[in-house]
């Protein structure tokens, strides 16, 4: 049966049409593909060195580490229980949220404080968390003087918050009598029960 010609042929058409099959949804099935990805390791590691300097993010003397990936817990969610692939693909596709992202991670041995970058597969700054000690010294501002700080400090990093609402506010005081302040915004738009937020945390007098 092997030797036979029309065993290869049809062989032959049935990977043609799963090809053409493959071709066609794979997109769909896997977004991943479908993102524009235009920065490599390299060129996140020296834009999180340009963005340390600049906004003065610890700690000094810091080594790199530099990960891709996706926020697995959002995908399952938008798959699951808000309009499936097609609307994750979409969410994508509109820059509603970047679930993929490079992570940079700037760190010192035995040290708290670190700083994590992260970026848009396109290379568009997306966000950062410095981590301080509890015990590191810094301001007490009050809620409305930390709100402006936090502002000013989103618009630097190209956060449009006249799209999102104020919706939640607390205060903290740490160990070395440093204030900290949260500041959470949110979009009017929602997907599914899902809704899209911005957190944005004053240690001090610092974003």
């Amino acid at each position: 049966m092997l030797r036979k010609p029309a065993f290869w042929i049809v062989c032959a058409l049935l990977s043609v049409l799963a090809t053409i099959t493959a071709s066609r949804h794979f997109a769909s099935a896997f977004p991943l593909v479908s993102i524009d990805l235009r920065m490599d390791r390299g060129q996140a590691l020296e834009r999180a060195r340009a963005l340390a300097a600049q906004h003065r993010l610890g700690p000094p003397g810091f080594r790199q580490a530099a990960t891709f990936g996706g926020d697995e817990e959002v995908q399952t969610y938008v798959e699951l229980e808000a309009g499936g692939k097609a609307a994750f693909a979409r969410m994508i596709r509109e820059g509603r949220y970047a679930p993929y992202t490079w992570r940079v991670r700037h760190f010192r041995e035995h040290d708290p404080n670190e700083t994590w970058v992260r970026f848009t597969p396109e290379g568009v700054a997306y966000g950062f968390e410095e981590r301080l000690p509890e015990t590191a010294p810094g301001a007490r501002l009050a809620p409305a003087e930390a709100r402006a700080v936090a502002e000013r400090g989103a618009a630097s990093w190209h956060v449009v918050l006249s799209e999102y609402a104020l919706v939640e506010q607390a205060q903290e005081e740490k160990p070395g009598r440093r204030i900290d302040h949260t500041l959470v915004y949110e979009r009017p738009d929602r997907l599914g029960d899902g809704r899209f937020r911005v957190r944005l945390v004053v240690a001090g007098d610092r974003l």
